[in-house]
């Protein structure tokens, strides 16, 4: 049986810094401070939730949620993020797309899913380190049918 033990949101890129160097340092320290109680928490794994930024997804998949279901996700590497992977956890995102189905959740698998910087970026403060097993959900909201509030 899965605990949840916090939930985090923020924002998933950083920005130029000329001319709003306050705001840009209140978004870098907020993601700071995001891992560093990610981490105080000491998790299991860690579940992140993004929309895509149509590098993964187009036309041709356009389910609601899609939750990664691999051993290991590479970043796509845009915005200078680091290619390196981060562990998966397979079992638990296959355990979970049955759960969420079960509920009535419209949910494909994917397998091969690379991260972009909505997952990627805030990665690079939560685990910089890159020991926690990911489980990567994404949330279709560029293309019908979207998630609905129900």
């Amino acid at each position: 049986m899965a605990e949840f033990v916090g939930g985090f949101a923020t924002s998933h890129t950083l920005m130029a810094s000329t001319g709003v160097e306050p705001q840009a340092a209140r978004v870098v320290n907020g993601m700071v401070e995001i891992g560093q109680r990610v981490r105080a928490l000491e998790p299991d794994l860690v579940v992140l939730v993004s929309n895509d930024h149509l590098f993964t997804f187009d036309l041709g998949l356009q389910a609601p949620f899609i939750i990664g279901v691999d051993d290991w996700h590479t970043p796509y590497g845009e915005m200078d993020i680091p290619r390196e992977p981060h562990r998966g956890h397979r079992a638990f995102a296959e355990e979970f797309a049955g759960f969420a189905a079960a509920e009535g959740f419209d949910i494909a698998q994917g397998q091969g899913l690379q991260l972009d910087h909505g997952m990627a970026i805030p990665l690079m403060f939560i685990d910089p380190g890159r020991q926690l097993p990911i489980v990567p959900l994404y949330l279709n909201i560029m293309m019908q049918p979207i998630p609905t509030f129900a």
